[in-house]
């Protein structure tokens, strides 16, 4: 190797100074002795070029420029060293393409000349100062001359459109220049002539290409010489897997071509999505190929016209499409495709269509759950099918078919994988909101874990203002289904008035949202009594004289009081103490133009008069401990009683089963520590008595807890606890943080306490809590506690 190297070396120092035309070729010859590409030899090539090879070289051609044997022998010595590395510099600092410029039009007819000149030039134009050189020095009508003299030739016009194709990248001055020259009617003649020599095609497609990217007049301009059909007769006899990357360069193609809407008509007349739909099916191993397809019909159905639309559904696209889908579930690229073809149809037709429509409407259902199921951690897919989603909502068939759907766990586990995303859980609150108009139950909401995400967004100390508006949107509608209330009323209340007595919450934008829900959580016993702890009704009189100018806040303030009132004959008798009356008079008074603030404020006038209570309270839990005369009852401080009866999400360790995530809380009568399961609201809740509880132990103190398999490892020893009751069961318990845990250690051994306490102070015959009583009156709700 040392001695090919000193030959090339000796040679091209020889071609400085000779002046003999045999020599010239023999060392010429030399040179060509060390192969520049191949892997062992680009260092030394490398080193060579670095040395002076081009200088040799670029003397060589001037000399001889118009000596045909030495030129060819030139320049495919500067085509060897220029596949080394890093040689384009070099090429550029000794004039390289503009004398390959020269030389081409010099021997403008010879075809061996022209083919690895123009191959060289190509290869240099790669790079951006390559190609404004070659604009500059008339390289591009050059290209057209050769184009013009050769166009029987197929391996002239190959090297032609293989420099055209790297002219044209990212180059809006050469693309313009090229239009102008007539290339583009050579390139698509050229084309169709030798449609059977692949690297020619692809070649003339990939110009095709960059030229349509350009813009819509270069698109118009295309379309003029007939290149629709030039693309269509390329793609039709494709077949076998030796075609794949052809029908992919030529998919690519129509798609940039369909860009331009008076181009769909042509596409449709060429009978091209058929075609399509067939090459898409022929290879629908190639996952590349598909997508290029599925997101060339995608771009045709957004780009036409509705006049153009029923012809687009007499094809066969959506029919393979859908078989593309169901084919390939976990395929993010393509799910992403088919999205948005579908989010472009349903979008562009009118209610001229309204048949159509629904066809459609109803079609994206699948897809769009398919693609949230499969891909949950992908922000695309999931901005893009809730926005189909949501906006297909508007049709009532599509209404009536999701209804017979369990939607709401698909989008809700979206929403938690995106939690960081805040654009795509606003479309995923927005969505969740749209679906809670449908006829859904209360067991479906609950199970969704929706009050989960509803209460990680809202308790997050940075959430975005945006996503806090929808989540509360949101929770303003699950509210209103039935049992639901009472299981926000547990996870929620308390983070809701936080946010609501913040100062910097605003008054006029996100209160009225605030105070609309709380009312709603006031409706039930155990809201109305965590809310009347909280100091709910402090609050609201409050933000009724800070903000009595604002008819609205007023209404929906006056709206929730009335609530709490409805729900608590406490609360009346507090706000008649606080002077809410005279207050709600006032406020008639000043606001007796506004017919909603008139009305509200006699509703809550009227209702603050009445002895009874709305309905019955619903707790589901003991009768409430009796007074005990002549002793004083012990007290429970107010912030843990708080803090039990609003409870918490823990999970709950088992002897066999997996590790569940559980709601715990103590019933309002202080009596039972209950769990929940939140995804399986058909089951009924459980619970122990209190009375029969020992002892709370902080970290792994169970062997539930310590329990180890192939499918989980224990619980932490920071986050873990156990409550022992006094027969030698226990409940055991994980915490998400160690101050979480000690909270609610402290917070149980304190009620245990205080349960011991209250039972010294009762007899034997008349207490009301002893376990015989508890079998006989809560039965239901004990059922189930020996799987703890």
């Amino acid at each position: 190797m040392a001695d090919v190297e000193g030959a090339v070396r000796k040679a091209l120092q020889a071609l400085l100074e000779c002046t003999v035309r045999e020599d010239v070729i023999h060392h010429l010859t030399v040179t060509m002795s060390l192969k520049a590409g191949a892997k062992k030899n680009k260092d030394i090539a490398s080193a060579l070029v670095r040395d002076g090879a081009f200088q040799s070289l670029s003397v060589v051609l001037q000399r001889y420029s118009k000596d045909e044997e030495v030129c060819l022998l030139a320049l495919k010595a500067i085509s060897n060293f220029a596949s080394a590395q890093d040689t384009v510099s070099a090429m550029v600092e000794h004039e390289i393409p503009l004398l390959l410029i020269r030389t081409i039009k010099r021997h403008l007819t010879s075809a061996t000349i022209l083919e690895v000149g123009i191959m060289v030039l190509a290869d240099a134009s790669r790079n951006p100062h390559v190609r404004d050189l070659v604009r500059i020095h008339n390289g591009i009508s050059a290209i057209g001359d050769t184009i013009s003299v050769h166009k029987t030739n197929p391996k002239v016009l190959d090297a032609a459109f293989y420099c055209l194709a790297n002219l044209t990248v990212q180059s809006p001055d050469n693309i313009a220049s090229i239009v102008e020259s007539g290339c583009m009617g050579a390139v698509i003649d050229g084309m169709m002539k030798f449609s059977t020599a692949p690297s020619l095609v692809e070649a003339a497609l990939a110009t095709l290409n960059n030229v349509c990217r350009n813009g819509i007049t270069e698109r118009r301009h295309v379309a003029d010489l007939n290149a629709c059909h030039a693309m269509v007769e390329v793609l039709k006899p494709l077949v076998g897997q030796r075609s794949i990357g052809l029908a992919k360069s030529c998919l690519v193609a129509i798609a940039t071509f369909a860009q331009c809407p008076e181009n769909i008509d042509v596409l449709l007349d060429a009978n091209a999505l058929n075609l399509i739909c067939t090459k898409v099916m022929v290879y629908r191993t190639d996952l590349d190929l598909v997508k290029v397809g599925i997101s060339t019909i995608a771009i045709v159905a957004t780009s036409c016209s509705d006049a153009t639309l029923p012809a687009l559904l007499e094809t066969r696209c959506l029919a393979t499409v859908l078989v593309i889908a169901r084919a390939n579930p976990y395929q993010d690229a393509i799910q992403a495709a088919i999205l948005q073809l579908f989010t472009g149809l349903y979008s562009r037709f009118s209610n001229a269509h309204s048949q159509l429509l629904s066809t459609i409407r109803l079609m994206s259902i699948p897809v769009a759950l398919s693609s949230m199921y499969c891909f949950p951690k992908n922000a695309m897919i999931a901005s893009a099918a809730a926005t189909l989603l949501t906006g297909v909502l508007t049709d009532q068939q599509v209404r009536g078919r999701l209804e017979l759907i369990d939607i709401f766990p698909t989008v809700v586990r979206v929403a938690m994988e995106q939690i960081d995303n805040h654009d795509v859980v606003r479309l995923m609150l927005n969505l969740l909101a749209e679906l809670m108009t449908l006829n859904v139950t209360s067991s479906a909401v609950e199970g969704s874990n929706m009050l989960d995400l509803v209460g990680y967004i809202i308790t997050q100390p940075d959430t975005n203002p945006k996503s806090l508006e929808s989540a509360l949107a949101l929770l303003s509608q699950i509210v209103t289904h039935g049992d639901s209330s009472e299981l926000a009323v547990q996870m929620l209340a308390k983070p809701l008035f936080d946010i609501a007595s913040n100062p910097e919450t605003s008054r006029t934008a996100t209160y009225p949202v605030l105070a609309a829900i709380l009312g709603d959580l006031a409706q039930t016993t155990t809201g109305a009594e965590i809310l009347l702890q909280l100091g709910f009704i402090d609050l609201q009189l409050k933000i009724l004289a800070e903000e009595s100018r604002h008819p609205m806040l007023v209404s929906i303030i006056l709206e929730s009081l009335r609530k709490l009132m409805r729900s608590s004959l406490k609360a009346r008798a507090d706000l008649k103490q606080k002077g809410a009356v005279r207050m709600v008079e006032t406020l008639r008074f000043q606001h007796s133009a506004e017919a909603r603030v008139s009305r509200a404020a006699n509703d809550f006038l009227r209702d603050i008069e009445s002895t009874a209570l709305a309905s019955k309270a619903r707790t589901g839990y003991a009768k409430p401990i009796a007074s005990t005369d002549g002793f004083k009852l012990p007290e429970l401080d107010q912030n843990v009683r708080l803090f039990l009866v609003a409870g918490g999400v823990l999970v709950k360790h088992c002897k066999r089963a997996l590790p569940r995530k559980m709601n715990v809380f103590v019933s309002p009568d202080l009596r039972f520590l209950v769990w929940r399961d939140p995804g399986n609201q058909k089951s009924k809740p459980r619970s122990f008595f209190l009375d029969n509880s020992d002892r709370v132990v902080a970290g792994r103190a169970t062997p539930e807890l310590q329990r180890q398999t192939m499918f989980y490892t224990p619980a932490a020893e920071p986050l873990a606890f156990a409550v022992f009751m006094k027969d030698g069961r226990t409940l055991n318990l994980e915490a998400h943080t160690p101050a979480l845990r000690q909270q609610w250690v402290q917070a149980l051994r304190e009620i245990i306490r205080y349960r011991q306490d209250l039972a010294k102070l009762t007899t034997e015959s008349k207490d009301n809590h002893s376990g015989n009583s508890l079998k006989d009156e809560d039965s239901t709700l004990l059922g189930g506690f020996n799987e703890i």
